[in-house]
């Protein structure tokens, strides 16, 4: 099996996967030899397409040795850790831990969850100068094959070779770094699949662009600006850094209105007086108090219109304990209730009055919108806006569940969520490939218990091999 793959690699060029596409949709635009006739492709599409000469494109040392890593398939295999997943606590989890390089990995996902992943969020290496990134591979191209495989010089050739063998962080590194895993990450989406990606300015301009090239440009939607630390560095000379970014890119650009913050009169009232008196059944993960009073223990009672009928304790996250049930003369059959409630649609309840009101899917939800001044260039993301954390936070609270330093400046949870939260569903799939503390999987699991336990949103995780072992007894003993 590997010897057939080693052989079929043999043959890949850059563009290869592009080629298998043409060839299955345009077979009417190959010659007898296998080579794409481009003046027949245009004149097939010319009546529905606008075909231009003009444009921009991101070139940097190294771009389709990038795409010949992203083509050619991995030789390395999966091996199950049988004695972790047959704990009890792991024996039926459905979410997935990959320990491996991020490439290979991603190549393996895509054999079964190629168009099956909603929502992509990675936090890769920022280029800084002081992160580590340093790229390494372990290809073992000569500069004779390279050459051949990209039609480029031998002195060209060996240029991006001296990238591989002797490690480097210079800025077309990073980019023949990033472009294929962002190209195979891009194979793994949904088709109304969103990808989140973390960065500074260090490299952000490149991102931008490097996205645009594999992602398409129509499909960009924003570039989200987060307030990461509270206390930025007081010796710097220009500025004091208190944000980093967020990009964000659409599988296919869609019509999906994203949910950020619940709407000032976006909910709707579910009684009216006049109707039928009528006994409804509300899911507990479906009704959000928004009362701070009404946390706690309620017994049943009788307001001025509707009746609780069982008792329930409010959690500190607005949710109750069990399913709440109301009388009142509701506009709703329970037929009607079960269907708004399949189609989305979430409730509140303001007040100890019980004047439940419903949010369809949508409709009572804020867009993420630009929290400073009309005039900048980023909507924000910040904790007294979004309960989003700073950097302080998330290291904060890490710390004290490891009980030492083990990971330097860890996403908080509440980012992600805040992230997932404008387009996850139930059952959806989260990936994240750069998984570091694991902060992906936390949020998901977080948004799972806040709804519930019925979501089940799943994640999929990959990270290098790490010794926490070794880091502990490092960080509990730096001498050692």
């Amino acid at each position: 099996m590997i010897k057939n793959i080693i052989e079929t690699n043999e043959s890949k060029t850059p563009n290869s996967n592009e080629m298998t596409v043409l060839h299955k949709y345009f077979p009417q635009c190959f010659t007898n030899e296998g080579y794409f006739d481009i003046d027949r492709f245009q004149d097939l599409i010319k009546e529905n397409v606008t075909v231009t000469e003009e444009g921009y494109n991101l070139n940097f040392l190294g771009k389709n040795y990038g795409k010949l890593l992203a083509s050619i398939d991995t030789t390395t295999v999966i091996q199950p850790d049988t004695e972790h997943n047959s704990r009890p606590e792991n024996f039926n989890s459905q979410n997935i831990y990959v320990s491996g390089d991020n490439l290979d990995a991603l190549k393996h996902l895509l054999k079964s969850y190629a168009g099956k992943i909603k929502c992509i969020y990675i936090d890769p290496p920022y280029n800084t100068g002081s992160d580590g990134f340093v790229y390494n591979d372990n290809f073992s191209f000569t500069v004779e094959e390279l050459s051949a495989k990209l039609s480029i010089s031998e002195e060209r050739a060996a240029k991006i070779l001296d990238l591989t063998k002797r490690g480097s962080a210079s800025h077309s590194a990073w980019l023949m770094f990033m472009l294929p895993r962002l190209q195979l990450a891009k194979d793994c989406l949904s088709n109304d699949g969103v990808i989140f990606i973390s960065i500074d300015n260090n490299e952000i301009a490149n991102l931008k662009l490097l996205c645009d090239s594999v992602f398409g440009e129509e499909n960009f939607i924003e570039i989200f600006s987060w307030v990461k630390t509270s206390t930025p560095p007081s010796l710097s000379t220009k500025s004091r850094k208190v944000t980093e970014y967020v990009l964000c890119y659409e599988r296919f650009r869609n019509d999906y209105k994203y949910l950020g913050e619940l709407l000032d009169g976006g909910d709707q009232p579910l009684l009216n007086s006049g109707n039928k008196e009528r006994t409804l059944c509300f899911s507990k993960e479906k009704v959000f108090f928004s009362s701070q009073k009404m946390r706690g223990q309620i017994l049943p009672y009788t307001s001025e219109r509707t009746s609780l009928l069982n008792e329930i304790y409010i959690n500190d996250d607005g949710y109750a304990d069990r399913d709440i049930i109301l009388k009142g003369e509701f506009k709703w059959t329970e037929n009607k209730l079960t269907e708004e409630i399949d189609k989305g649609t979430t409730f509140i309840i303001k007040s100890e009055l019980l004047s439940i009101r419903f949010i369809r899917q949508g409709e009572g939800w804020k867009r993420p919108t630009n929290h400073i001044k009309e005039d900048t260039l980023f909507p924000l993301i910040n904790k007294v806006n979004n309960g989003v954390e700073t950097n302080e936070g998330a290291s904060t609270d890490l710390e004290s569940l490891m009980g030492t330093k083990i990971f330097s400046f860890p996403k908080p949870p509440s980012l992600i969520k805040c992230l997932m939260n404008f387009i996850i569903q139930d059952n959806d799939i989260v990936l994240d490939f750069f998984s570091g503390s694991g902060t992906t999987a936390e949020a998901v699991m977080q948004h799972n218990a806040k709804e519930g336990h019925n979501r089940n949103v799943k994640y999929i995780l990959v990270q290098l091999p790490e010794n926490l072992d070794e880091n502990l007894k490092s960080a509990d003993n730096p001498a050692k």
